[in-house]
């Protein structure tokens, strides 16, 4: 025990007049020093604290919604398919996508189906295909390149006006690039309906009920075919 408690202690005794202040310490001073607890007013805790942990809890809420919209599932877009269709006597069909990439492609004949075998174009963007395509053509003899009477018909089919002029600059810059190397006339024909799309994979595709394909929009169509495409 220290000097300073030993001297409290005995202040305490002179002043309480108890030979151990010790016990019921608590009472004796309070009722020696005339303290009321009722009277004691209690001290307002601050209540930045308060504020502080609430605020906490906003921006912890705030960060967990954040996470949620950048690592929950993203939204599905449609891709906006395509089809290019390129006819000599090879007859050759292609599905692209909104960046002009072929996705798929098929030989609708024989020869088609000749041409494209073995060949990488599938992944490949569209003038790169058509350009392998009229190689393929011209080295097989289907395309003479001193002849006159070279015919390629070209068949674009697209779900808008826009998409199908965005596909058709493109090959008319394919056919224009060639005009050096090879003289070949392009005609154009037009597209699929949409009816006769839903026709066309009603036709190759047996396991869809009929009364669905009717209610399919066009992007939807072309993507079975895309699918029949890769299947076949």
């Amino acid at each position: 025990m220290s000097k300073y408690e030993r001297k409290l202690k005995k202040e305490l005794r002179s002043t309480l007049n108890d030979v151990e202040p010790s016990e019921n310490l608590y009472e004796k001073i309070t009722t020696a020093a005339n303290i009321n607890e009722k009277k004691v007013q209690k001290v307002r805790r601050p209540l930045i604290p308060v504020f502080a942990i609430s605020g906490c809890l906003v921006l912890l809420v705030i960060a967990f919604i954040f996470f949620i919209s950048n690592v929950g599932p993203k939204p599905v877009t449609k891709k906006a398919y395509s089809i290019v269709q390129v006819d000599t006597n090879p007859s050759i069909q292609m599905v692209v996508d909104e960046n002009n990439q072929v996705v798929s492609i098929n030989g609708l004949n024989d020869d088609g189906k000749m041409v494209i075998v073995d060949e990488d174009i599938v992944g490949t963007n569209l003038d790169d295909a058509l350009n392998k395509i009229i190689e393929i053509e011209t080295n097989l003899g289907y395309l003479i390149v001193e002849g006159s009477d070279n015919k390629v018909v070209i068949t674009i089919s697209a779900s808008t006006t826009e998409i199908e002029a965005r596909i058709k600059k493109v090959t008319n810059d394919v056919f224009t690039s060639l005009e050096d190397t090879i003289k070949i006339t392009v005609e154009e024909a037009k597209g699929y309906t949409l009816d006769e799309l839903r026709n066309l994979i009603k036709k190759i595709d047996k396991t869809i009920p009929s009364e669905k394909v009717d209610q399919m929009e066009y992007s939807d169509l072309v993507n079975l075919l895309r699918l029949y495409h890769l299947e076949v």
